[in-house]
């Protein structure tokens, strides 16, 4: 026994093996062998790890690094169209193949996020959501490039081009994730290589910020050009951060799986959040509604139906049999046919249908955000939608299809007459409510509510004569803050205000003794944008011959008519035949304008100046005032017009 212990004690110390390396401690206890566990020389991913346990949650975890990222995709193309799937749209390959026509620019290019749908000069809190979000796009797909290898990355771009809808960017991103993970141009120096795929992206950042410095007004505050610049510049800066963060965590962890997901879960909740309880749901889809229904859609523009008119007139004159009538009785067949079915053609079947369609969106965005900021923007459009009519004149004269309403005066309808009350309920006080009593004062005024119709006139002088400088005037309090409501709307208020005063003193002084208000209801009740305008005016003549009115219906006469030296003599005409009439300030007024376009600004000048000297209290006297500022006169007749 103790020559046991004796050998025992006097066995030599063992050496150990510089290539073996050391057990992590408990894997005898989870089943790993050694040799799983130990770390391998030299582990550049997280596929270096050759153990089954490293592979099983690489991938899972890789999945899960797809799925929030998904989700991110779905979030960037819902925030431009309102449509979380963009696959599940209807026309989703023919708009993905309109990003690639160099010929048009498409409202799904990188280069109109900042300004589609919601504007970051309007809701600055978009530049920080923007920001992140281009972020976690660019920097997931190069991370995931470097971590786990480039064709992991594929999925990922895969999402960008075809979730995101951003097919430009996902080309980008795919030289960058080249870059930074394929040899021979990666670097030892991971977060090196990172900087190096950013820098493609940068440089495409930089060409979708300058491709939208059109919209920027040049002589606006910097504070507002800032703005549109802004969202790339913080992505570009938190694209670096979020990299060189994740990058160090993975370095730490000995690039064990799992280092990403955690950082692109925040990413994608921050933007999310930041979306929801800052900026809201509401002003996405009331974006889109005024896009698509508000004063500047697309589908009330002005269209030349020329082209149209000729093809018509040609297919019928080829389809006469022979002999064949001439061409010209044709075309004014085809003419007479068109202005007769613009109440029933298939324009004004278009028409009506956009018209119902405006009307429906809004009902849809009332129902489901009743307490919106928006509401009363909503109301607005639908109330515009629903009084907008076809300018028959233009149609008739130019082939023009335009629209009669869209700004200042308008010929309501009945039927948007509950919409306009919602909107002097709703938002007493705002720019739209203005244009909501002139209209209601329209309506009452044609239905022979003279009184009805001069309390609304009275309540909107009342409440925006002295106050429509203050309100064109609010400025929000700083750069994070949202502009008002109607910014966007472009509501005429100062034109507003002129039809106010003036169907306030139309119905103040034209009770005809004889007649009582039926001459002037009669008057406004006549659609002014129709070719027989001047017939129907001459009619109402005939019918009330006498009647105190006759200076305004004369006057309406010779703004109508087309031919402008006709319109000098009408106009002459009635300065002669009304010297004391209700109308001669406007007469005078109208007669300047008339002159300066048909190029006599020495005339024009006269008239102005009358209007300034004899009726210093009208309505016209700031119009002539405005004109008289910017009438550019001859140098001999100025010169003649100083010497006297």
């Amino acid at each position: 026994m103790a020559d046991t212990k004796g050998k025992a004690r006097q066995r030599p110390a063992r050496v150990p093996d510089p290539t073996r390396t050391r057990p992590v401690p408990g894997a005898s206890r989870n089943g790993a062998t050694p040799q799983d566990d130990a770390a391998p020389v030299d582990i550049f991913d997280v596929w270096s790890r050759t153990g089954s346990k490293y592979r099983i949650r690489s991938i899972i975890l890789l999945l899960v690094n797809l799925l929030l990222f998904a989700g991110l995709g779905c979030f960037a193309f819902w925030l431009r169209t309102g449509t979380a799937l963009a696959p599940a749209t209807g026309d989703y390959w023919a708009t993905f193949a309109e990003i690639f026509n160099p010929s048009r620019e498409t409202e799904v290019t990188l280069g109109s996020l900042a300004t589609f749908p919601i504007s970051v000069e309007e809701v600055p809190m978009q530049i920080v959501i923007l920001g992140l979000l281009l972020a976690a796009l660019v920097s997931i797909p190069i991370l995931v490039s470097i971590l786990y290898r480039f064709p992991a990355c594929l999925p990922f771009l895969g999402v960008v081009a075809f979730l995101a809808m951003m097919p430009w960017l996902a080309i980008t991103l795919t030289g960058s994730c080249v870059l930074a993970s394929v040899r021979p141009f990666r670097f030892q120096f991971r977060f090196a290589s990172a900087l190096l795929g950013l820098l493609l992206v940068m440089v495409y950042f930089y060409g979708a910020s300058r491709s939208v410095a059109t919209p920027v007004d040049p002589l606006g505050s910097p504070a507002d050009r800032i703005k549109f610049i802004a969202p790339w510049i913080l992505a570009a800066v938190a694209s670096c951060a979020l990299t060189g963060f994740v990058l160090m965590i993975a370095h730490m962890v000995n690039h064990r799986p799992g280092a990403i997901a955690p950082l692109l879960a925040l990413m994608f909740a921050i933007p999310v959040a930041l979306f929801e309880f800052r900026v809201g749901r509401d002003e996405l889809h009331y974006r889109l509604l005024e896009h698509a229904y508000g004063p500047g859609a697309a589908c009330f523009a002005d269209q030349d139906v020329t082209d149209e008119f000729e093809r018509a007139v040609r297919a019928d004159w080829l389809s006469r049999p022979d002999p064949k009538p001439p061409r010209q009785v044709v075309e004014d067949q085809i003419d007479l046919a068109w202005r007769v079915h613009l109440a029933t053609g298939p324009h004004n079947i278009e028409i009506a249908d956009d018209r119902t369609a405006a009307a429906q969106r809004a009902d849809w965005f009332l129902g489901h955000y009743p307490d919106s900021r928006y509401a009363v923007n909503a109301l607005y459009v639908k109330g515009m939608a629903l009084d907008l009519r076809v300018d028959e004149t233009a149609f008739r004269y130019d082939r023009m299809l335009r629209f009669f309403g869209k700004h200042g005066a308008a010929f309501p309808s009945e039927s948007s007459r509950r919409c306009w009350m919602m909107v002097v309920t709703n938002g007493p006080g705002s720019p739209m409510a203005a244009v909501a009593m002139l209209r209601l004062a329209t309506l009452d005024a044609r239905a022979g509510e003279i009184a009805q119709a001069t309390a609304w006139l009275n309540r909107l002088i009342d409440d925006f004569d002295r106050n429509h400088a203050t309100l064109q005037r609010e400025t929000p309090n700083n750069i994070l803050t949202r502009k008002p409501v109607a910014a966007t709307l472009a509501v005429p208020l100062n034109e507003t205000l002129l039809e106010a005063h003036h169907l306030l003193l139309l119905l103040r002084n034209n009770r005809d003794p004889l007649y009582g208000f039926h001459p002037v209801m009669e008057m406004l009740r006549l659609y002014p944008k129709t070719p027989h305008y001047c017939e129907n005016l001459r009619g109402l003549l005939d019918r009330y011959p006498t009647a105190q009115i006759a200076d305004n219906i004369e006057l309406e006469i010779a703004l109508a008519t087309p031919d402008i030296q006709e319109k000098i003599a009408l106009l002459e005409a009635c300065v002669e035949r009304y010297p004391q009439g209700d109308a001669l300030p406007e007469i005078l007024y109208r007669l300047g304008d008339a002159l300066c376009e048909a190029d006599r600004p020495v005339e024009a000048r006269q008239y102005y100046e009358r209007v300034l000297h004899d009726y210093p209290d009208s309505i016209w006297r700031h119009q002539a005032e405005g004109r008289l500022r910017v009438l550019v006169l001859p140098p001999a007749s100025a010169t003649a017009s100083d010497g006297t």
